[in-house]
């Protein structure tokens, strides 16, 4: 068992993870993982065409990089260009730039043949994002 504090005040405890795979907060879901997990504001998630965003401004949505998949471009919920890629030997980290400058982290299996530079699409399922609530950072259902 984990207790994550902040500030004094406990903001999950559970087993790690429970921590990284259902963080009870934002700050759970910053602070545990490697990246962290990215939090985007609705607005960001709006510019898909597969999206609830744009009827939950209150929502706080969240990724890891793991679940975010890279396709050819068109073809995603959302388009980027590859900034940067870091080759670890079974994957490649991969950072791609969206549309107003957010940055989404991905592992691509094995080397990616992106360079930076490259357009590609970004998809993931929708099982695998995580909603919290933009004033609290609390878990959503």
């Amino acid at each position: 068992l984990v207790i994550l504090m902040r500030d004094g005040r406990i903001e999950q405890a559970a087993p790690p993870a429970d921590i990284y795979q259902q963080p009870a907060t934002t700050f759970a879901a910053s602070f545990v993982g490697s990246p962290p997990m990215l939090l985007l504001p609705p607005t960001v998630l709006a510019q898909t065409q597969r999206s609830e965003a744009g009827r939950t401004p209150d929502t706080v949505f969240g990724l890891r990089a793991e679940d975010v998949v890279v396709v050819p471009e068109g073809e995603g919920r959302l388009d980027a260009k590859v900034a940067a890629t870091e080759f670890l030997g079974p994957e490649t980290f991969l950072v791609a730039e969206i549309a107003g400058g957010e940055r989404l982290p991905a592992r691509v299996p094995g080397r990616s043949a992106c360079e930076p530079g490259t357009g590609v699409g970004l998809d993931w399922p929708l099982a695998a994002v995580h909603r919290f609530h933009r004033e609290t950072g609390m878990r959503l259902p």
